[in-house]
């Protein structure tokens, strides 16, 4: 990535690093991290490999998912599943054949229901209620 602040996944491995670490420890720090930049507005990683990342996460916490706040709708189910396999609005608009507006209203729908703040956090949750993920 580039930008100013902008910060990349051997950044936050450490000097000297020529692959991503891995540990439960490190995997928390790299997720926290992550959150502070995607909270600043930077990017950190592309949708992929955020969903890698998370997979390895998610092994770790398996079985945390909580039940929304109200249930989501079939369509915001479908969704749910195409965030959590990495893919973008335009990509899960294309696939439904809906505007990418409309993916963005429902995303924001999900998240509000799932009480998370982000797609990371719907991707999370999908993967823990048993979503595939490619």
């Amino acid at each position: 990535m580039t930008g100013r602040g902008s910060t990349t996944c051997r950044q936050l491995a450490g000097p000297g690093s020529s692959r991503l670490p891995s540990g439960p420890i490190v995997q928390t720090r790299l997720v926290t991290s992550s959150s502070r930049i995607a909270s600043s507005g930077d990017a950190l990683i592309s949708p992929s490999i955020t969903v890698r990342l998370l997979r390895q996460v998610t092994a770790l916490n398996a079985g945390a998912g909580r039940p929304p706040a109200e249930p989501l709708t079939n369509r915001e189910m479908d969704i749910a599943g195409l965030v959590a396999q990495g893919l973008t609005n335009a990509e899960i608009a294309a696939a439904l054949v809906i505007t990418a507006g409309t993916v963005k209203t429902h995303v924001a729908n999900i998240a509000r229901k799932l009480r998370v703040r982000n797609r990371v956090g719907i991707a999370a949750w999908a993967w823990d209620n048993g979503y595939p993920v490619r």
